[in-house]
């Protein structure tokens, strides 16, 4: 690495603190606070409510009993996921829609402090890329529509005849979210749309 006069990642599964340390060496123009940001999903909750950026009701959970307190503030259905997100944790998750599913979910706990997340009813979800430069410029690429199976990613399109109002909104809140983020590169963010029409931001 030290021999390299500029160096790109694209996996977020790579460690931050050890872009941070090549950094003091190397050129890496990505940066490492978004994916800091990336791989911790407190400080990425954190981030996005420092923004006043509309997000599911969450509860940092440390012990188990966190868990019933948790639901007790947030509700059911929820869904508790490992607050790290590296390779080994980042597809576990935990659903719970009723009492007898908080023993399972304790075990989530092995991969240290979690987040209990609500599960808002949807079925429509987007997200959006874009390219920011060294000179901070931010250009957004088109907002896709993406569709599950069984919790499965079945297919992405770009919508059509999409209201012009909620793609307003959508391109409105990544131009803040990436435009407070140090970095070069391209990211994404995603988004909820309730039946009530409500936006979320999902992940970044």
């Amino acid at each position: 690495i030290m021999a390299c006069d500029l160096l790109f990642y694209f996996a977020e599964s790579i460690n931050s603190s050890e872009i941070e340390r090549v950094q003091k060496t190397v050129v890496v123009p990505q940066g490492n606070e978004l994916l800091s940001v990336v791989q911790d999903r407190v400080l990425q909750k954190a981030y996005l409510e420092s923004l006043s950026m509309n997000i599911a009701p969450y509860a940092t959970v440390v012990k188990p009993e966190d868990i019933e307190q948790g639901l007790r503030s947030i509700g059911y259905p929820a869904v508790m996921r490992p607050n790290q997100i590296n390779s080994d944790s980042k597809n576990k998750a935990y659903f719970i829609y009723e009492e007898s599913d908080i023993e399972k979910a304790k075990s989530l706990l092995r991969h240290g402090t979690c987040v209990l997340e609500s599960w808002l009813v949807s079925d429509r979800a987007f997200s959006i890329s874009a390219a920011k430069t060294a000179t901070g410029e931010i250009r957004l690429y088109p907002i896709v529509e993406r569709e599950y199976r069984e919790n499965r990613l079945s297919s992405t399109y770009v919508p059509q005849n999409m209201d012009e109002e909620l793609l307003n909104e959508m391109e409105r809140v990544a131009q803040v979210i990436f435009g407070e983020l140090d970095f070069s590169g391209v990211a994404s963010v995603e988004f909820i749309v309730t039946p009530a029409n409500a936006l979320y931001v999902g992940v970044v």
